[in-house]
């Protein structure tokens, strides 16, 4: 568990450097995030 939350904070805070981070949740509720808006929200 602590490898995977100390990945998860390298690869955010390799992102944050590179842009913005977008966090949504799914209809699962899965937590998502990526560089680029969540699927349905581009203008």
């Amino acid at each position: 568990m602590r490898l995977g939350a100390a990945l998860l904070l390298a690869a955010l805070a390799a992102a944050a450097s590179a842009g913005e981070i977008y966090h949504w949740k799914d209809k699962e509720g899965r937590a998502n995030y990526a560089d680029t808006p969540p699927p349905g929200n581009t203008p």
